[in-house]
């Protein structure tokens, strides 16, 4: 398999020479509104008008990454005040983040503390780095995994019972939890593994809420920033998920992407894609993931 080093180019975009490390080739890129192939370029462009841009992935693709931070670099030099905000970072984690941001913290001592999981070091630690290079905030917008835990196991009511402190880091209670086509596709997902119910997937639509909201909050009092969020595709294609949380919430501009490795990828038929999400972009399945 072909390998791509991330490293060089993040030194690379922080040294604000991104376009020496090339990665055309490995991707293309399609919007769905004008049918027609375009450059991670035009994306930033579209987001003049926009207010957050979900980008959906594969937690292990390597392309991906790269062209979050070639595309969030992009961001901040056009739009100045673009904030990253992570599924992959949990909102309890949000004091010892901004410490790490602010220089309170040792990188070391924020991932210890922080708990991350081994994807982070090669998917959203440059993220983060250049966010404390152009000194912007990161938001931790996931909700943690012991309240996802409790609800899989007793209902989304138990949440009630919960004290001030820890419902400060969910979403207003009883969240929105969608029926219809997002529940049918998560319980086609789901057969190969565990027996599927309505609390497990209440569990699931915890995640989709909790971001949404956190989303929606910094919006509020940061309105003419933009927010480059990061999340698996599978919580925003078709417009569910994610998508429909944020819709319920007021009149947020949002974008989206889907991002995966697919073996159509040299004669992609974009047709099939047309409602998946705002921009498709496919990635080369043979370059090697990140785990």
């Amino acid at each position: 398999m072909k390998s791509l080093f991330l490293v060089l180019l993040i030194f690379t975009v922080l040294c604000n020479d991104s376009k020496s490390q090339s990665i055309n080739g490995y991707f293309k890129v399609y919007d769905t509104r004008k049918r027609q192939e375009i450059s991670l370029g035009d994306i930033t462009k579209e987001m003049k008008n926009a207010d957050v841009l979900f980008f959906g992935e594969l937690h292990n693709d390597s392309v991906a990454h790269l062209l979050q931070v070639s595309l969030f670099d992009s961001l901040i030099k056009s739009y100045k005040n673009v904030i990253l905000s992570l599924e992959a970072l949990s909102d309890d984690y949000q004091i010892i983040l901004n410490e790490y941001l602010k220089n309170f913290l040792s990188e070391s001592n924020f991932e210890k503390l922080a708990n991350v999981w081994m994807p982070y070091y090669h998917s959203y630690k440059p993220l983060i780095k250049m966010s404390k290079h152009y000194s912007l905030p990161v938001l931790a917008a996931n909700v943690p995994d012991r309240y996802v835990s409790l609800v899989s196991k007793r209902g989304m009511t138990i949440l009630d019972s919960l004290d001030d402190n820890a419902k400060s880091l969910l979403p207003p209670l009883p969240y929105y939890v969608p029926k219809g086509a997002y529940y049918e596709k998560f319980a086609n997902s789901m057969k190969s593994h565990v027996y599927m119910n309505d609390y497990l997937f209440q569990s699931h639509c915890l995640y989709d809420a909790t971001i949404a909201f956190n989303i929606y909050t910094f919006w509020k009092s940061y309105p003419t920033n933009k927010i480059f969020q990061i999340i698996g595709n599978f919580h925003l294609n078709d417009y569910l998920g994610i998508i429909e949380q944020i819709r319920r919430l007021g009149n947020i501009k949002y974008l989206t992407i889907s991002c995966f490795y697919d073996d159509s990828f040299t004669t992609p038929d974009w047709n099939k894609y047309k409602k998946l999400a705002d921009f498709v972009i496919i990635t080369d399945p043979n370059i090697k993931r990140t785990f």
